[in-house]
Formats: C-alpha cells, structure tokens, sequence
C-alpha cells in the first residue's frame, strides 16, 4: 500500500528549527516518492522500515539542501577534498564532471551507504559498493533528477542561520549549533551516537530537573561533539558554512572558538566583574561573573574548585552548560592527583625506554607477557593483568605517551612492522577491520599511529569485484573510514 507523506511529517522529518515554507509540500511530495520507491525494493527486510523512512528522509534534505544552495553539502564535500584530494570516498569519480550546484549519483550512493552502514545494528560493515547499495540509490538518483527542475527553490531556508545577530551573543549562536547538531540530515545520525555518552557525564552532576539535564547535554552537544562523516565539531562544520554563504568575517571568528572540556577548575581569584581559574596544567581563564547561573547562591570564599566546560569566543571565556561547585579546600588536589594516576606518565616513559623508545611490542603469549613485567619492573607481582587474556596468544602492546596501556591478543598477526616477527599477511587480510571500527579494542591515539604508519597495508573488506578491489577501498579511504565509525577520532 502506497504511504503518504504530510507536510507535517515532512517537518518532522528535516528536524532544523525552522519556520514552515510555502515549499513543504512539495518537500513532503518528494519524500513520499522516495519512500514507497525505497519499500518496493526490498532493503526493508533487511534494513526495516524506520531505517527507509529514514533515507528517504536524508534524500529528500540532501536535495533540498543542493536546489537551495544551503550549502551544507557542499561544505562536506569540499571538506573532503581538502583532506584527502578527492570530493568522495569510495567512488570512481571523474571529478571535471561532479557538479557541486547539482545532484550526482554518487552523492545519493554515499548517503544511502551513510543511512544503512549508520543505523545497522548488527554491527557489521556494508561496502560502499554494495550492488544493493548501489541498485537504490540508481533509482532514488532516476526521480531525483526527473524532480530537480520542477522542485521550487526554498529561498528561506539559510536566513535563520545567517542572521548577523547571532555572532554578538554566544548563547544565541549556541542555540543553532544545537539545532545543527542534532537535526541537520548530515550530523545527526552521528551526533546519537555521543549523546549517550554525554547522559552519562550529566548523570554524574547529581541533577534532579530533566531540563536542566537536557540543558548541560545540549550545550556539550554545541561545542564538544564531534559530529558529521568527518567527525569535526559542529561549530567547524559552521563556520565552513558561514564562508561558502561569504560570511568571511564571521566564519573566522567562529572558526576560532576554543574549548575545555568538562574537568575541575580551581578558583584563583575573585575579582569585581571576574573569577579566575586554574586547571591541572596550570593554565588560567578569566570567566565573567555574569555569565554564571544563580552565582548569588555560592559563596565563593568557601568554593574554590567548579566543575565545569570552557568556550572562548571572540577573545572571551565562557562556561558552557551546567556549573557544580564543590567547598572542599582538598577536591581539586585530589582530581589532579587522580588524573596523575590515570595518566600514568612515568610508567608508560619506563615502558617506553626499555623498549628502546618504541610505543609497539609483540609478545607470542601470555607467559612472555608476564615475563616480560617480572623482569623488568618492580611492580610486576601487583600488575593486573586482565584474566580473560590467559589463554590468548600473539599480543599487540601500544605504549602512549600517557594513558592506559593498549594490549589486544591476536593483533601481532596484522600489524606489518619490520620488528614484528609474527605477521601474517593472510590473517591480516580477513582479520583486522575490528582494528579500524572498535574503539573498545584499539585506542584513537594508537590507530593513528598504525595508519601514519602504514601499519596496516592488508586490512581490506569483502568486494563483489574481488579482493583487490576491497583492499583499494579500504587502504584509500582508511582515515576517513576511522573519522565515520568512531565518535572520538
């Protein structure tokens, strides 16, 4: 049976925080088309039909983003190119005919890949070049192109977030990174995928009011997510916006926004208009005291620590989201000594040196891996070494210059390195993409060591065109692949 799609389903569907257009309709119109097409050709069994209403959703806003000179894809693809010197991952494209004022049929390929590998829950990989993939978005790409002369022109859309206004007043501009954020058809699939981890932030504030938690959430969204198929913040991806529409000036200055994550400040000073703050290295923020919520009901002589995030804009300090104050003289001690411990500097410098200044080690099994401390560090007899790594055998050990150790079992098998006697290219060829994908096995900081390095030459994916083909898809796109499918790159 044919599904119809309102003009207000329509609006639920862009999401953006915009007033409603004489241009709805025929928005929704093209929805509708693009969603019973979808249903008919059978990817709903396998991807279900909210992940179709879904694709017919971004479809519909990626074409009204290009009739409309929006710009927000525009924008990701000429990021694209800067990055890795082509507009497009994956596809073979002769790049003196894409046109970026126009639909391309590899632009609809990438967003139904972008929709499909992105609400995927059985968390495996979908080639870019599936013939599924690629059947589709043909088809999507065919009513797309017969529509593009007819579909009227949304003139409106882009004033909401090219209003002067906004750049006097961080607050206001911090309203339309959050409706960016979370809304946008290129940003929000991946701006879900933090959200949770920022509930779990909040949580740890203590607040009672849902307001105030989706307040402290929303603010971190603004300025500490990282979001879109290139995982950069969203005020990055905002100010590429501002310079494609020729704010230049505006664009600059939002391009330099500065933010401090959510750590412990300590109170240095309380001055008439200001309050100055340390962190743990040492560095200070002048913050306003206007720019704190109910600061009347702290008694700042008896709260010399706050735990809080920092935006500067335009030359200014700002807190960003919820404040939690703490009156203990020894809290911000105690942090510092915590994240000292955590860091683990010295040890991970001792590490460093015994191994001849090299962050890799490759040790056969578990028995060389608990030799390896009793023989050279004291603490061996304490170490805890994780139980379920007993039985494992051939261990990939990353030393970071600060931070937990990185031991993954079996991965001395993929990565190629002249001082890795355990290398096995063939194992490595269908074994090593968990490396890539799973941020619980190999840390950001690690990948992106193995990838300058060229560490990882075999890892590949399945290809319909063979193994070659999945290897070329796999080595060429491998930084932008590590950006799509983590959150923290």
């Amino acid at each position: 049976m044919k599904r119809i799609v309102t003009t207000e389903e329509w609006r639920d569907m862009r999401g953006l925080a915009v007033p409603r257009f004489q241009t709805d309709y025929y928005y929704a119109k093209v929805a509708e088309r693009l969603l019973n097409e979808i249903l008919q050709t059978g990817v709903c069994d396998e991807l279900g039909e909210e992940t179709c209403y879904l694709m017919a959703a971004t479809l519909t806003c990626y074409f009204e983003d290009v009739i409309s000179n929006l710009g927000i894809w525009n924008c990701f693809v000429r990021k694209h190119k800067e990055m890795y010197g082509k507009v497009l991952p994956f596809y073979d494209i002769n790049e003196d005919e894409y046109c970026y004022d126009d639909i391309n049929p590899e632009d609809i390929f990438f967003l139904v890949w972008m929709v499909s590998q992105k609400t995927n829950s059985r968390n495996s990989f979908y080639n870019p070049e599936n013939p599924a993939i690629i059947s589709v978005g043909c088809k999507l790409y065919e009513i797309l192109y017969d529509l593009f002369e007819t579909t009227p022109v949304n003139e409106y859309i882009s004033e909401k977030y090219l209003d002067r206004g906004l750049f006097d007043d961080i607050y206001k501009l911090k309203f339309v990174l959050m409706d960016l954020a979370e809304s946008c058809y290129l940003f929000s699939l991946f701006t879900d995928e933090v959200i949770e981890e920022f509930e779990n932030v909040v949580d740890n504030l203590g607040l009672e009011s849902g307001a105030q938690k989706m307040y402290a959430i929303r603010s971190r969204l603004a300025f500490d997510c990282k979001t879109g198929p290139l995982r950069l913040p969203v005020w990055e991806w905002y100010s590429m916006f501002l310079q494609f529409h020729g704010y230049d000036k505006e664009s600059c200055v939002v391009k330099n926004i500065r933010v401090v994550e959510q750590q412990l400040f300590q109170l240095c000073e309380n001055r008439n208009d200001c309050l100055v703050f340390k962190d743990i290295r040492g560095n200070l923020y002048n913050v306003n005291k206007c720019d704190f919520n109910s600061l009347e009901n702290v008694q700042l002589d008896d709260a010399p620590s706050c735990s809080m995030s920092l935006v500067e804009y335009n030359g200014e300090w700002y807190p960003n989201g919820l404040t939690s104050w703490n009156n203990s003289k020894d809290v911000f001690n105690e942090y510092v000594k915590h994240i000292e411990e955590k860091e683990n500097v010295e040890f991970n410098r001792e590490l460093r040196r015994v191994n001849n200044g090299y962050p890799l080690m490759y040790i056969k099994d578990y028995s060389g891996l608990s030799e390896f401390f009793k023989t050279n560090f004291k603490v061996a007899d304490n170490l805890d070494i994780p139980a379920e790594l007993r039985d494992k055998t051939y261990f990939l050990l990353y030393i970071p210059e600060k931070g937990a150790l990185n031991i993954i079992p079996d991965a001395a098998r993929i990565v190629k390195d002249c001082n890795n006697p355990y290398y096995d290219a063939e194992y490595a060829e269908s074994n090593s993409l968990y490396m890539l994908t799973s941020e619980n096995t190999t840390s950001n900081e690690m990948l992106h060591y193995l990838i300058e390095n060229r560490m990882l030459p075999d890892m590949s994916i399945n290809s319909v065109r063979g193994v070659k083909r999945g290897k070329q898809l796999l080595q060429e796109n491998m930084d932008f692949l590590a950006r799509f499918m983590r959150k923290w790159y």
